[in-house]
């Protein structure tokens, strides 16, 4: 095999876009994660290839510094992240990386599931376009191995050849080379320690939510003693601290349950945040997670208005989601809330009961988001057989401009009460007063400083944005 020099690259931008796991997000704080294609990619190729790292939006670089930082490594293939709210700048600055260095270019993004072919047709600075980045076959790919590359899209003979994807139920990868991203410069909210990274224990998601890509992937779990070789490589970096990227994390019982076992069998002396389902958790789910280090969960409860949860096909009750939470309050694990608001069948009195049970819910952090009609999901077919067009795919970002009326609701009523459910939820005096008591190190204060000012500033005082 011919040794490449690989550049994983979080590419530029004017947000904090977050590109990871084929999801399309913007940052509406200062928080920021490493995303776990790259690390995933740099474990199958740091014993065959030489590599570097560059996360451009981490590190806060504009699109000429890095630029310049790239043109030194003299890498020669780069694999970039891409998303629905950043394509037409990141495909532009990949251009110049390939027009003015050379470079091979593969592209990882959501929307390449299901656009990929007609992107590479448009856009022929890119050479391949990777569908599944926990699988083996981007060594299969450098090596010139089309025979037995699947997962892959990519140029033959002036062709453009999309392999078939694979559906395993199990997966493991090498240890990825977490020493090579800028840790230091992430932050989350809720995380306990100075420093943290992110894995995975499963990829996909075995429910169908309308909005989610996720849930188009199929599902799949991570061997656990994988896992465990990952976290102990994590430890020995002095890392004491994970989040585990699952899109639903535990949905297998005994899987959650080997994996927590194994953890406080090797004594790792590792904390850790998830993403799991209100309908997942439940007292012998959560007493082995609280044993095992996890300190806070990530909820996907999305609406307080028991019918809209029906539309989106979310397969969850408000009463399941007040059990867990109460069950997250008693074992003393931290919650963080995500809610979206104007969903098709919206009104005024759905949206205002969603901030009403935001608030009765009472989780530590909450983020109100937009619905976006990502490619291959149920929604996004939907808003495309009633005939709405989008020409613009930058209506996927969630955080300059609301994407889609819903109803009666103008896009301008959708930012409102967005902005409202942002106001009412955070700046209440009791909020103020719980999270300032419950900050126990400097790193956290200036943390919440920061995301409560940039709260203010990005959302609360920012008029609509046509």
């Amino acid at each position: 095999m011919t040794r490449r020099k690989v550049l994983l690259l979080n590419p530029p931008g004017d947000k904090l876009y977050a590109r990871d796991k084929y999801c399309t997000s913007v940052s509406k704080t200062s928080y920021y994660w490493p995303q776990v294609d790259l690390l995933v990619q740099s474990g199958y190729l740091k014993d065959h290839h030489d590599l570097f790292v560059l996360d451009a939006i981490a590190e806060r670089l504009s699109f000429e510094s890095s630029f310049s930082r790239i043109s030194k490594m003299g890498a020669d293939t780069v694999i970039f992240l891409t998303c629905s709210a950043s394509w037409n700048k990141d495909f532009a600055f990949v251009k110049r990386l390939k027009d003015e260095l050379g470079m091979q270019t593969i592209a990882n993004g959501g929307f390449l599931l299901f656009k990929g072919k007609s992107a590479m047709e448009q856009f022929p600075q890119i050479d391949a376009v990777m569908l599944d980045f926990t699988e083996p076959d981007i060594l299969r790919y450098l090596q010139g191995d089309t025979e037995n590359l699947r997962n892959f899209i990519y140029r033959r003979d002036g062709e453009i050849v999309a392999c078939g994807r694979t559906h395993p139920k199990r997966f493991s990868y090498p240890v990825p080379r977490h020493d090579l991203f800028p840790l230091k410069r992430y932050m989350f909210p809720l995380s306990k320690r100075r420093v943290y990274t992110v894995a995975l224990t499963s990829m996909g998601c075995p429910f169908h939510c309308t909005f989610c890509i996720p849930g188009t992937l199929g599902f799949k779990l991570r061997d656990v003693d994988n896992v465990i070789e990952e976290l102990t490589y994590i430890r020995s970096l002095g890392v004491k601290e994970v989040l585990f990227q699952d899109s639903s994390f535990g949905a297998d019982r005994h899987h959650l349950k080997e994996l927590c076992q194994k953890m406080i069998e090797a004594r790792l002396d590792i904390v850790w945040m998830c993403q799991s389902r209100v309908d997942i958790i439940d007292e012998e789910r959560i007493s082995l997670m609280k044993e095992a280090g996890c300190h806070s969960i990530q909820f996907g409860v999305e609406s307080g208005d028991e019918h809209i949860l029906q539309t989106m096909s979310k397969g969850i009750t408000l009463d399941q989601t007040r059990r867990a939470f109460s069950l997250c309050r008693k074992h003393k694990i931290a919650t963080n809330g995500f809610f979206i608001i104007g969903m098709p069948g919206e009104t005024e009195e759905t949206v205002l009961k969603t901030i009403a049970f935001a608030k009765e819910l009472k989780p530590d952090v909450a983020a109100f988001s937009l619905p976006m009609p990502h490619p291959g999901t149920k929604l996004g077919e939907a808003i495309r057989s009633d005939g709405t067009v989008l020409t613009e795919w930058d209506l996927f970002d969630d955080v300059s401009h609301p994407n889609l009326p819903s109803g009666d609701l103008s896009v301008e009523k959708i930012w409102e009460l967005r902005n409202r459910a942002y106001r009412e939820f955070y700046f209440r005096l009791g909020y103020i007063l719980m999270r300032i008591s419950r900050i126990t190190t400097f790193k956290e204060l200036m943390m919440h400083i920061r995301a409560f000012l940039s709260i203010f500033r990005r959302i609360v005082l920012r008029d609509y944005e046509k």
